[in-house]
């Protein structure tokens, strides 16, 4: 392809933005459920007098600041105001309302929630924040009566869509190389060693694992070879709908047996943006 026809290409409107879209939606939901999780204890998260989580002292507006308000002076007893903000604008982008600004309203207000809680926060909430930002410069795909507007929009589309797939992409290879790396994921042993940790496990499986210890063998080397492997096979159309499947059911059998359902949740939302629907139905 020569550049003319990439810049063509780039110019064009994506076919993944109504994936992009429904990857948006998923999140915002996300958003509203991890709200419910947290109501709880939300006093003991986030009130500067009762949080079991210290506060910085921050009082000059720097970059950090700005991502870290709710430990700034002036700002650490508004995280109602934080957290109203988020879910408001998290209910007006699942109703296509100004989708972009609400978008950068729930990644702003997140990743100041997140960061005063920061001791609690796994990768997929890092994940999280991420796809936000970039989703902030994703459009709705109704397009303009502007001609140029419409090009700049789906460079736009195209460039953080595709930022989108790599961020997903590198969680994957960045785990896997860790894990080659790993005496315990070569012997297979890694598996059978964390679900025998109480806080990552329940009775029921670290017995299963005494009694069946060459199937979490097999379970260890499966999993390392399905994130080798996956950013390869999920672009091969013939493997696509299987690699899926299988990543879905390795994300629940984490959220489940290891307690880690909130990372799990924002992985399976990711799916949504290497499942091909559009082309499968527009080649039928």
């Amino acid at each position: 392809m020569n550049f003319s026809n990439y810049i063509q290409t780039l110019i064009e409107p994506s076919l993944k933005i109504r994936r992009a879209n429904f990857l948006r939606k998923l999140l915002f939901g996300y958003i509203i459920l991890s709200f419910f999780q947290i109501l709880p204890v939300i006093e003991i998260l986030y009130n500067p007098q009762q949080s079991l989580i210290a506060t910085q002292s921050l009082c000059q507006l720097t970059l950090t600041t700005c991502v870290n308000l709710l430990s700034a002076d002036m700002f650490k007893n508004c995280y109602l105001f934080f957290i109203a903000f988020q879910l408001a604008a998290a209910f007006a982008g699942l109703f296509n309302f100004f989708p972009r600004i609400m978008t950068f309203v729930v990644f702003f207000t997140t990743i100041n929630l997140q960061n005063r809680i920061y001791s609690t926060l796994t990768g997929g909430d890092y994940l999280l924040c991420l796809l936000l930002f970039y989703l902030s410069f994703v459009s709705d795909g109704k397009g303009s009566k502007n001609k140029y507007i419409n090009e700049i929009t789906n460079v736009s589309d195209r460039t953080f869509i595709l930022l989108c797939q790599l961020q997903v992409l590198i969680v994957y290879v960045i785990s896997a190389i860790y894990k080659w790396q790993s005496i315990e994921w070569m012997q297979g042993t890694a598996l059978q060693n964390i679900l025998l940790i109480d806080e990552y496990s329940m009775p029921y499986l670290q017995n299963m694992v005494c009694e069946f210890s060459w199937l979490f063998k097999l379970l260890t080397w499966a999993a390392l070879l399905y994130q080798t492997l996956f950013p390869v096979l999920i672009f091969a159309k013939k493997w696509n709908k299987y690699v899926v499947l299988i990543g879905v059911i390795f994300h629940l059998f984490i959220a489940i047996a290891m307690g880690l359902f909130n990372f799990s949740l924002v992985m399976m939302c990711c799916y949504v943006l290497f499942y091909d629907v559009e082309t499968k139905h527009h080649e039928h």
